[in-house]
């Protein structure tokens, strides 16, 4: 969670487990990921997850900012999100 700049992506980075391929949108922070297994560019798989990401935050006031529904309870959170899931056949 932070704003888009370099020293939030690599605090990022640092907690992210190895993985096999990385898709991202073409952002210049990314730069830093490794270019062999790095796939940037519009209209990907990453696409997918926003639009888990778009029905999460359609489905769970949770996921807004401080409105009314917000919770401060990571447990609660996450398990809201899987009752979505599940509901929406994601599991």
């Amino acid at each position: 969670m932070g704003d888009r700049s370099e020293a939030t992506f690599l605090k990022l980075y640092a907690r992210l487990l190895e993985a096999q391929r990385y898709v991202s949108d073409a952002y210049r922070v990314y730069e830093w990921l490794p270019q062999n297994r790095h796939v940037a560019g519009k209209g990907l798989e990453a696409n997918r997850n926003e639009g888990l990401h778009s029905v999460l935050l359609d489905k769970l006031n949770r996921l807004h900012r401080r409105t009314k529904g917000y919770s401060k309870s990571v447990t609660m959170l996450r398990d809201s999100i899987a009752l979505v899931c599940l509901r929406l056949g994601f599991v």
